[in-house]
């Protein structure tokens, strides 16, 4: 795909999104903190762009999420603490960015979490 530019902020108006598939696109900038009001997605997926900046603390509001996909981006800093706060997840893939830190003690608190990709 070569879909470019920024992720909108109100993408985060989309309440009842379940999933949000927008992988191996040209995006840039920041993640949207708005995502975080997307409180029934199952699944972010949002791989092989070049987003800029840290993974928003507001993404630990997504408790229902169960893939999370962040990689080959240009992330930085740490895994936020608040991931602990996402229960339902059963992957989350970070490979291929420039996150800095030890991984969170809460990702041990993930009953769900079959499949982890820090780095």
């Amino acid at each position: 795909n070569s879909i470019s530019g920024t992720m909108p902020s109100e993408m985060g108006n989309l309440e009842v999104l379940k999933s949000l598939s927008m992988g191996g696109n040209k995006l840039t900038g920041t993640l949207p903190t708005e995502l975080g009001r997307l409180v029934v997605l199952d699944d972010l997926l949002l791989a092989r762009n070049t987003f800029i900046g840290t993974i928003p603390t507001e993404f630990g509001n997504l408790n229902q999420l169960q893939q999370l996909e962040l990689t080959a981006s240009e992330l930085i800093g740490p895994i936020p603490v608040q991931i602990g706060n996402m229960t339902s997840l059963r992957r989350i893939d970070l490979v291929a960015n420039r996150l800095q830190g030890s991984i969170p003690n809460q990702i041990g608190s993930l009953q769900y979490l079959g499949t982890f990709i820090p780095t």
